[in-house]
């Protein structure tokens, strides 16, 4: 992960206030020592181009929006102490916090393994298992689209505003696309994770307002597009060129499948800190960024939201 964009909402879908009311402050002389306050934050991680494996595409769109890949290098946050620190931050293992994610498996595969220190499960059952302890509250925005656009496509009757919105669509289902649509506003540039933290946020409140009646179904809940929900499976080809890959079989630079990956100098304990772009020869369907928008980290589109209240202190 290269980066990470959180954006704090209430459960109405409100962010934090910048200032305070002042009648809600007691004495008033706190007023004096106060500062604005961000409702979004995004955290740049340790990364190296010359030691991390990465996708040159997804490496390509980062440039574009001005990270600055020296600076990762040099100064960059270690993941290790993000996630100890996260750990204790009140934002996981709480089944008061909402994580609301934009086709988030691999962004939870990240934390995760930031927070476990550990080699994560080699089967599903056991990550779900895992995640569901750490993130016991988490909903997946496309994997909520997905389910519209199956049933969509079905025939499956839906309430008229969900069936006009899918044809409106017409099978386009990007983290802007779906913007465009709800009327969701974007501010900063699409290439950055804190923007499409805030904006994936903001279509879930849209989703639940105009599509489900002001609540998520709770099936939708502990739901990961990419980790719980795959196409068929990768061919022959691709899982031996993703093998060769992982098991130092030169293929640095190579283009398979349209794809160009770049192995690094393993760093971390013989082996590269960062996966590809790609699944390993898991399914198709579950790629790293999507038309613009790399979001959260090097490989989700969009971002993380988390909703509970918001209260200052003295």
């Amino acid at each position: 992960m290269v980066q990470l964009g959180i954006t704090l909402f209430n459960a109405d879908g409100e962010v934090p206030p910048a200032h305070p009311e002042a009648t809600t402050l007691q004495p008033p002389a706190y007023l004096n020592n106060l500062m604005v306050t961000p409702c979004t934050w995004v955290f740049n991680f340790q990364f190296s181009l010359e030691e991390d494996m990465y996708g040159e595409n997804s490496i390509a769109l980062l440039k574009a929006a001005g990270a600055d890949f020296e600076k990762h290098a040099d100064i960059g946050i270690d993941p290790l102490e993000f996630g100890s620190l996260l750990i204790t931050s009140g934002l996981v293992l709480s089944d008061d916090v909402h994580w609301i994610s934009f086709h988030g498996g691999y962004d939870f595969a990240y934390l995760m393994k930031f927070m476990w220190c550990q080699a994560l499960p080699n089967d599903e059952e056991s990550f779900q298992t895992l995640v569901q302890k750490y993130f016991p509250q988490l909903v997946d925005v496309k994997f909520i689209y997905m389910d519209l656009k199956k049933r969509h496509q079905a025939n499956v009757p839906m309430n008229p505003e969900a069936a006009s919105m899918m044809s409106r669509l017409n099978g386009k289902g990007t983290l802007q696309d779906l913007a465009d649509e709800l009327g969701c506003q974007r501010f900063g540039s699409p290439q950055t994770c804190g923007t499409n933290a805030w904006m994936t946020g903001n279509i879930y409140f849209a989703l639940r307002s105009k599509i489900y009646e002001g609540q998520i179904p709770e099936e939708f809940y502990g739901q990961m597009w990419g980790i719980t929900s795959v196409g068929n499976p990768a061919s022959a080809t691709m899982q031996q060129a993703i093998l060769a890959l992982q098991s130092g079989g030169g293929m640095n630079g190579t283009n398979v499948g349209g794809m160009n990956f770049h192995s690094g100098t393993p760093s971390r304990d013989g082996a590269p800190s960062t996966p590809t772009t790609n699944p390993a020869g898991l399914a198709t369907s579950t790629p790293g960024p999507q038309g613009s928008h790399p979001g959260m980290g090097t490989f989700t589109p969009g971002a993380g939201g988390i909703f509970g209240n918001f209260q200052y202190g003295k």
